[in-house]
């Protein structure tokens, strides 16, 4: 049996990015409470809305102990640690969580997870993911000012600070 918990219940952090942001560049009027059945019915519309879901927690996701992931073992070893309680479950919701989106939607610059790592497993569609690499040797994603910096814009690619490359990802492609 599928587990349609996510179809009914609402996703509080959804945004309508068909809604224009007003001219002092506030976006709170794009952000919007629906579930992912409507989600799913607008990607079926020739001209239904561009929304973005952002965070949706998978406490079924299971764990996975994958070649390039850290989580399990930084888990396993700090619940060895006598200062950890033995009796806490590893806090899948927390830690894997889900997205979706329709045509169009986008986001600008950030770190998913406080910079601890991201997995993006695509299961529909195309997603084409926009990665900066360092212009010279000055190592800027460890620079915790990165984002403070005056030459960083958000709502531009900022590409006086690196090199910008793209990557395709297409259904079962996992980044």
């Amino acid at each position: 049996m599928v587990n349609n918990d996510f179809a009914i219940r609402p996703l509080k952090d959804s945004k309508d990015q068909s809604i224009p942001v007003d001219a002092e560049g506030n976006a709170n009027s794009t952000l919007k409470q629906g579930n992912l059945r409507q989600i799913l019915e607008c990607s079926r519309m020739d001209d239904g809305k561009v929304l973005n879901a952002l965070s949706f927690p998978m406490r079924n996701a299971g764990i996975q102990n994958e070649a390039f992931s850290s989580d399990v073992a930084s888990w396993n070893k700090t619940e060895a640690e006598p200062i950890c309680k033995h009796e806490v479950s590893m806090p899948i919701g927390d830690i894997r969580w889900g997205t979706c989106a329709t045509c169009g939607a986008f986001h600008t610059f950030h770190i998913d997870c406080e910079g601890l790592g991201t997995t993006s497993e695509l299961l529909f569609g195309l997603k084409w993911w926009i990665v900066p690499s360092n212009i010279d040797e000055e190592n800027l994603f460890s620079r915790l000012d990165l984002f403070l910096n005056d030459k960083f814009d958000i709502d531009s690619a900022s590409g006086n600070l690196w090199n910008l490359e793209a990557v395709l990802l297409g259904p079962g492609t996992k980044l």
